[in-house]
């Protein structure tokens, strides 16, 4: 066996926290949940006394106001001398996970973390109950903000249709059900079995924010728990975005890895990563039932990994609606009948949004 490089990157750590409290008062704020997150991997780890030492701190952006979490994140774990990422909504959240095995490879540092969450639940329960979800104030700016390249909606589009994307992804399914030939009903009862599927398999993961299996028949027809947003899809076919969860993934290269006394059982090596940050509003696609983007990230993701669709034990396709996950599948090439998730997807698992 070769001698490992010192500067492979590997990950160490993984922290997740969930916060289901209906009192407001007790709950608390998004950031708090992400580092709450953050002291989980590094105890997942073996090395939470040396959290101090991290190098890079990364933080997507979400519905907070936070201008630096990674500083406020910074200054609970002791790293005063760490660098801040932000990434601003358009940003892409393997981005900064890639950037981290990437600063790692190339020597700009040798101890990361990668973290958000949300804590929109307990907005919600403070709202119904006539209060005030405050806020920590801070209105820094990350060592480094990561702007996307352009903006993905039309201005006409926007007239048409807001800023909501449910409309737009129905509008794609719509294409999608049309390419396939099946009539609408036979779309509607396709959706509601992949997506009662989700929520079996929600049911069996800890983590997960809604763990009752819902049956396809629920999921399918709209009812005043389960409201039409946007035809095809009901409310259950959309991301649970009002939940209160935060992750943490923490990277280290392997010579940092062996110095900390991360022990070995605990290292899991990154193989491969692809990205298509090609971004076209809907108005300007040739064709809406197809994600050439995906196509072509996965196919490469694949072969940079020396891996066919058939070798893979676990896939997970997580996104807010359904479509995306329908159009991933068929890009990759997944057989029909495949689980595409093992976590339950954003309906039932969870999505704090841009975590």
């Amino acid at each position: 066996m070769p001698e490992l490089d010192p500067r492979t990157p590997v990950l160490v750590g993984i922290g997740i926290v969930e916060q289901k409290t209906d009192d407001p008062a007790q709950a608390v704020e998004a950031v708090e949940l992400m580092i709450d997150a953050v002291r989980q991997a590094g105890t997942d780890a073996s090395i939470a006394a040396h959290l101090g030492k991290l190098d890079r701190i990364m933080v997507p952006q979400g519905l907070w106001s936070y201008g630096d979490p990674a500083r406020m994140i910074a200054g609970a774990v002791g790293a005063g001398s760490a660098r801040t990422v932000f990434a601003e909504l358009g940003v892409m959240q393997q981005t900064l996970i890639d950037d981290a095995c990437r600063g790692i490879v190339d020597g700009d540092f040798e101890f990361a973390v990668v973290a958000g969450g949300e804590a929109r639940y307990r907005s919600l329960r403070a709202q119904i109950a006539g209060l005030e979800a405050a806020e920590t104030a801070n209105d820094e700016t990350a060592d480094l903000v990561m702007e996307p390249d352009a903006e993905l909606f039309h201005d006409v589009e926007v007239a048409a249709l807001g800023h909501m994307p449910v409309g737009y992804y129905a509008i794609m399914e719509s294409a999608f059900r049309a390419s396939k030939g099946w009539t609408v009903a036979q779309h509607r009862d396709r959706l509601a079995a992949l997506y009662g599927r989700f929520s079996e398999i929600a049911a069996a993961n800890p983590h997960a924010w809604k763990r009752d299996k819902i049956a396809p028949e629920t999921i399918r027809n709209a009812s005043p728990a389960n409201r039409m947003l946007a035809f095809p899809y009901t409310k259950l076919h959309n991301t649970s975005w009002n939940v209160d969860q935060a992750a943490a993934l923490l990277f280290c290269s392997a010579e940092k890895a062996a110095a900390l006394g991360v022990p070995r059982e605990k290292w899991i090596f990154p193989v491969a990563s692809a990205e298509s940050n090609y971004m076209l509003s809907l108005a300007q696609r040739p064709v809406l039932d197809r994600l050439p983007g995906a196509r072509i990230a996965g196919r490469q993701v694949l072969q940079l990994a020396g891996l066919t669709v058939a070798d893979l034990d676990f896939i997970e396709l997580y996104s807010c609606f359904p479509i995306a996950v329908e159009l991933y599948g068929l890009e990759l090439g997944l057989p029909e009948g495949l689980d595409l998730t093992v976590t339950g997807g954003m309906p039932f698992a969870g999505g704090p949004l841009n975590n």
